[in-house]
């Protein structure tokens, strides 16, 4: 149990971009090691996205058509 993945999900559109963030904030500050973040956010501004990176951020933009 100690390794399970725990995975967040957040949807959102039309918010602005600091409510999100703070929400993305909240989810990687928790003490739990093993956490997937799944945001999804259409329209994402290529500029806001660039504002997370590091070892626990992966732009998965690919996927989407």
């Amino acid at each position: 149990m100690e390794n399970t993945l725990v995975s967040a999900i957040i949807t959102t559109y039309g918010r602005p971009f600091s409510l999100v963030k703070r929400a993305i904030d909240s989810v990687l500050h928790q003490t739990y090691p093993h956490i997937e973040l799944i945001l999804f956010m259409p329209a994402i501004r290529s500029g806001n996205a660039s504002s997370f990176s590091g070892t626990r951020y992966r732009n998965a933009n690919s996927f989407c058509t």
